[in-house]
């Protein structure tokens, strides 16, 4: 597996992601960094980027440094200190760093800063290793994709007979 394809693979299939313009600027095992430009929808009434933007930055690189080791992860557990506000922010940046790499439980540092490298927030993210490695082949990729259809058809079918 390699991190080329887990980019891939993670990018393709996390559609609220693309939507906040989350890119992944460097992978490694067990590291990961992304950027978000700001855009106008983020800031809150106070004028500052709101807090679920944030977060959501935090959990997104987290959850591509988890996916470093070839495994599909969720997150289990996550906790965010907001330092400073990010006013007039242009990009904001997330760095994750490994913290423990156990066989099911994963933890990341992640640390939020703006492009003048101020310290917007620190999280630590707790993954939980799911047992499923990622795709390796487009053809997998598929293979999955049918069978998520076909659950999602077969439990849209369930809670209407009831």
């Amino acid at each position: 597996m390699t991190l080329e394809r887990i980019i891939q693979f993670r990018t393709l299939h996390n559609r609220f992601m693309q939507m906040l313009g989350i890119r992944v600027l460097e992978v490694e095992e067990g590291y990961a960094k992304c950027e978000m430009p700001v855009q106008e929808d983020f800031y809150n009434p106070n004028g500052s980027v709101h807090g679920g933007v944030i977060f959501t930055l935090a959990d997104c690189v987290g959850g591509y440094a988890a996916a470093t080791y070839g495994m599909r992860c969720t997150t289990l557990d996550a906790n965010i200190s907001y330092l400073k506000p990010a006013i007039g922010s242009k990009v904001l940046y997330g760095e994750a760093k490994e913290v423990k790499r156990g066989r099911t439980v994963l933890v990341f540092d992640v640390y939020v800063t703006d492009d003048t490298g101020l310290l917007i927030a620190k999280s630590t993210v707790t993954y939980y290793n799911l047992g499923v490695p990622i795709p390796e082949t487009e053809e997998e990729e598929d293979n999955l994709k049918e069978k998520r259809e076909k659950n999602a058809a077969q439990g849209r079918a369930a809670q209407q007979a009831e």
